[in-house]
């Protein structure tokens, strides 16, 4: 992966974004980032990753 800044975000189901868990300029190559749900009500939510003009979003579900 290129190096660039990128922001990868959480939002509820009405778009809303709930957190933030990355919002930074980060070198190339693999990363990984630990984001815990433990303060968020279970639902389903939607990560998204932008990154040098480029979007991924993922679904997931939260359950406790």
């Amino acid at each position: 992966l290129q190096a660039g800044h990128v922001r990868i975000t959480i939002a509820n189901m009405l778009g809303q974004t709930v957190a933030t868990v990355v919002d930074a300029a980060m070198d190339g190559g693999m990363h990984g980032s630990v984001f815990n749900t433990s303060a968020m009500p279970s639902g389903s939510y939607i990560m998204t990753m932008n990154m040098n003009g480029h979007s991924v979003a993922q679904p997931f579900i939260v359950a406790h």
